[in-house]
């Protein structure tokens, strides 16, 4: 593991609105996952965006699906900030620590987009995603597939123990796909598909 030193301050995400439909956006698989993910919520069903940068994804939720109840949470202040000019209909806050500010089964879904990799804990905030969610509640989680062995990283880490530095991305864990499912299913998680 990398030792976390990465300036979220300096480097914010997300902030540019993105179109669900837009087929030339990055983010787009994610979108279309979530929109199949989401679409089955019970009306005005609490969602967290857990490190929502400033909050580009969270707002396409919105427009997929706009009677949800909608957090998003990061830990960059500048990056909340924008987020909470954006739009008022989206409950925007900075987390302090690792317990998150909502009581115990608050949410019928959580979305962790390329996320956990960078926090210190993956256990203990996993543990705090499985508390905050409600009983058979739906969590999406995407993280970059960067020990696989059909990425050129996986083949470093694996042939010559080289983990690039976390300068660029501020990663301070990486996976197997089975690794992950190690993780997931130790913090009660059970899996219900996998994309790559």
């Amino acid at each position: 593991m990398n030792e976390p030193n990465f300036n979220y301050e300096k480097h914010a995400y997300c902030y540019i609105d993105i179109d669900p439909q837009d087929l030339s956006h990055g983010a787009y698989i994610h979108l279309k996952r979530i929109s199949e993910m989401i679409k089955d919520l019970p009306q005005n069903a609490s969602l967290l965006d857990y490190g929502c940068g400033a909050g580009a994804i969270t707002r396409a939720i919105k427009k997929l699906r706009p009677d949800l109840n909608l957090y998003g949470i990061d830990l960059s202040q500048t990056a909340i900030d924008q987020a909470k000019l954006s739009t008022s209909q989206i409950n925007f806050q900075t987390i302090n620590s690792d317990k998150l500010a909502f009581s115990d089964n608050f949410f019928d879904c959580v979305v962790m987009l390329e996320v956990l990799e960078h926090v210190p804990n993956p256990t203990q905030t996993l543990q705090e995603i499985k508390r905050v969610l409600k009983p058979n509640a739906k969590y999406f989680l995407a993280v970059p597939q960067e020990k696989s062995l059909i990425t050129l990283q996986g083949i470093l880490i694996k042939l010559f123990n080289f983990y690039p530095s976390n300068q660029t991305a501020g990663h301070l864990h990486f996976w197997t796909q089975k690794e992950l499912e190690i993780l997931l299913q130790q913090n009660r998680f059970k899996i219900i598909s996998k994309n790559y």
